[in-house]
Protein backbone atom coordinates (compact mmCIF):
# COMPACT_ATOMS: atom_id res chain seq x y z
CA UNK A 1 0.00 0.00 0.00
CA UNK A 2 3.14 2.21 1.20
CA UNK A 3 4.90 1.86 -2.34
CA UNK A 4 0.98 2.59 -4.12
CA UNK A 5 1.21 5.89 -2.25
CA UNK A 6 4.66 6.90 -2.95
CA UNK A 7 3.84 6.21 -7.12
CA UNK A 8 0.76 8.34 -7.11
CA UNK A 9 2.58 11.08 -5.33
CA UNK A 10 5.57 10.96 -7.56
CA UNK A 11 2.83 10.74 -11.18
CA UNK A 12 0.80 14.34 -8.69
CA UNK A 13 4.36 15.75 -8.79
CA UNK A 14 5.72 14.49 -12.34
CA UNK A 15 2.38 16.36 -13.79
CA UNK A 16 2.86 19.49 -12.52
CA UNK A 17 6.26 19.94 -13.22
CA UNK A 18 4.73 19.37 -17.06
CA UNK A 19 2.32 22.26 -16.10
CA UNK A 20 4.49 24.63 -15.00
CA UNK A 21 6.74 23.91 -18.13
CA UNK A 22 4.56 24.05 -20.42
CA UNK A 23 1.48 26.38 -18.89
CA UNK A 24 1.88 30.08 -18.79
CA UNK A 25 3.27 30.53 -15.34
CA UNK A 26 5.92 33.42 -14.07
CA UNK A 27 9.70 32.26 -15.02
CA UNK A 28 11.87 31.87 -12.39
CA UNK A 29 13.67 35.28 -11.12
CA UNK A 30 17.31 35.47 -11.79
CA UNK A 31 19.94 35.69 -8.20
CA UNK A 32 21.42 38.51 -7.47
CA UNK A 33 25.00 37.05 -8.03
CA UNK A 34 24.49 36.38 -11.86
CA UNK A 35 25.95 38.20 -14.44
CA UNK A 36 24.48 40.44 -16.98
CA UNK A 37 24.26 38.22 -19.36
CA UNK A 38 22.16 35.53 -17.27
CA UNK A 39 19.44 37.69 -16.50
CA UNK A 40 15.88 37.71 -18.28
CA UNK A 41 15.51 40.45 -20.94
CA UNK A 42 11.52 40.90 -21.28
CA UNK A 43 10.22 40.59 -24.42
CA UNK A 44 13.57 38.76 -25.98
CA UNK A 45 11.91 37.26 -29.09
CA UNK A 46 11.76 33.47 -29.85
CA UNK A 47 12.23 33.36 -33.65
CA UNK A 48 16.10 33.41 -33.06
CA UNK A 49 15.63 30.31 -32.04
CA UNK A 50 14.22 29.04 -35.59
CA UNK A 51 18.84 28.85 -36.51
CA UNK A 52 18.53 25.72 -34.32
CA UNK A 53 16.74 22.76 -33.61
CA UNK A 54 16.65 20.77 -30.25
CA UNK A 55 16.39 17.43 -30.63
CA UNK A 56 14.64 15.30 -27.39
CA UNK A 57 14.28 11.63 -26.64
CA UNK A 58 12.45 10.07 -23.71
CA UNK A 59 15.19 7.65 -22.16
CA UNK A 60 14.51 5.26 -19.16
CA UNK A 61 14.47 6.72 -15.72
CA UNK A 62 16.97 7.81 -14.23
CA UNK A 63 18.59 4.58 -12.11
CA UNK A 64 19.79 6.26 -9.34
CA UNK A 65 16.43 8.25 -8.87
CA UNK A 66 13.52 5.86 -9.43
CA UNK A 67 10.45 8.00 -10.60
CA UNK A 68 12.39 10.47 -12.14
CA UNK A 69 11.93 10.90 -16.05
CA UNK A 70 15.16 11.32 -18.23
CA UNK A 71 15.76 12.89 -21.20
CA UNK A 72 18.43 12.76 -24.24
CA UNK A 73 19.10 16.73 -26.03
CA UNK A 74 20.99 17.27 -29.12
CA UNK A 75 21.40 20.14 -30.95
CA UNK A 76 21.53 20.78 -34.77
CA UNK A 77 23.34 24.32 -35.82
CA UNK A 78 24.45 25.14 -38.93
CA UNK A 79 23.90 21.66 -40.74
CA UNK A 80 25.86 20.32 -37.43
CA UNK A 81 24.51 17.82 -35.06
CA UNK A 82 26.07 18.26 -31.10
CA UNK A 83 25.36 15.92 -29.02
CA UNK A 84 24.64 17.94 -25.67
CA UNK A 85 23.85 15.07 -22.79
CA UNK A 86 20.93 13.38 -20.74
CA UNK A 87 18.85 15.48 -18.72
CA UNK A 88 16.81 14.39 -15.37
CA UNK A 89 12.86 15.82 -16.36
CA UNK A 90 10.62 16.33 -19.17
CA UNK A 91 12.39 19.09 -21.60
CA UNK A 92 10.76 21.30 -24.16
CA UNK A 93 12.30 24.55 -25.91
CA UNK A 94 12.06 27.88 -24.91
CA UNK A 95 10.50 28.99 -27.22
CA UNK A 96 7.60 26.45 -26.37
CA UNK A 97 7.08 28.13 -23.66
CA UNK A 98 6.70 31.25 -21.35
CA UNK A 99 10.22 31.45 -19.82
CA UNK A 100 12.10 34.18 -21.82
CA UNK A 101 15.50 33.92 -23.23
CA UNK A 102 18.74 35.00 -20.86
CA UNK A 103 20.74 38.35 -22.49
CA UNK A 104 22.85 36.41 -25.20
CA UNK A 105 20.74 33.08 -25.16
CA UNK A 106 20.05 32.44 -28.68
CA UNK A 107 17.99 29.73 -28.14
CA UNK A 108 17.86 26.77 -25.17
CA UNK A 109 15.71 24.19 -23.57
CA UNK A 110 14.41 23.54 -20.10
CA UNK A 111 14.60 20.32 -18.33
CA UNK A 112 12.06 20.11 -15.58
CA UNK A 113 10.87 17.53 -13.06
CA UNK A 114 9.37 18.15 -9.35
CA UNK A 115 10.20 22.33 -8.98
CA UNK A 116 13.82 22.03 -10.32
CA UNK A 117 15.55 20.94 -13.37
CA UNK A 118 18.55 22.20 -16.31
CA UNK A 119 18.43 24.64 -19.12
CA UNK A 120 20.71 24.40 -21.95
CA UNK A 121 21.48 27.48 -24.39
CA UNK A 122 22.81 28.47 -26.62
CA UNK A 123 24.86 31.58 -25.86
CA UNK A 124 26.63 34.18 -27.94
CA UNK A 125 29.57 36.17 -26.51
CA UNK A 126 32.49 37.96 -28.57
CA UNK A 127 31.00 36.63 -31.71
CA UNK A 128 31.64 33.19 -30.59
CA UNK A 129 28.39 30.76 -29.75
CA UNK A 130 28.51 28.12 -26.48
CA UNK A 131 26.60 25.71 -25.63
CA UNK A 132 25.98 26.17 -21.54
CA UNK A 133 23.93 24.36 -18.87
CA UNK A 134 22.33 26.01 -15.73
CA UNK A 135 20.46 24.68 -12.87
CA UNK A 136 16.48 26.01 -12.32
CA UNK A 137 15.01 25.90 -8.80
CA UNK A 138 11.24 27.20 -8.68
CA UNK A 139 11.94 28.14 -4.56
CA UNK A 140 9.38 28.23 -1.72
CA UNK A 141 7.20 30.87 0.15
CA UNK A 142 10.75 31.49 2.06
CA UNK A 143 13.61 30.94 -0.87
CA UNK A 144 13.34 32.85 -4.09
CA UNK A 145 13.40 30.25 -7.32
CA UNK A 146 17.35 30.48 -8.98
CA UNK A 147 17.99 30.26 -12.85
CA UNK A 148 21.45 30.49 -13.40
CA UNK A 149 24.71 28.82 -12.33
CA UNK A 150 25.95 28.08 -16.55
CA UNK A 151 28.52 25.92 -16.97
CA UNK A 152 30.02 25.76 -20.94
CA UNK A 153 29.92 22.71 -22.52
CA UNK A 154 31.54 23.33 -25.68
CA UNK A 155 31.62 25.92 -28.54
CA UNK A 156 29.70 25.85 -31.96
CA UNK A 157 31.84 25.97 -34.35
CA UNK A 158 31.62 26.41 -38.12
CA UNK A 159 31.48 24.00 -40.60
Amino acid sequence: MRNGVIAVLIIIVGVLGYLLLTKNTAPVGGTANETANQQPVAGTPAPAAQNYTWNMTELPENPGAPGVPRTGVTLTAGGKTYPVGEFDGSCADISTTSWPLLAGEKSGVICWFAGGGSEVGVFEENGKLFVRVGQLDEGSAEIAGTRGGFEQLFEITAQ
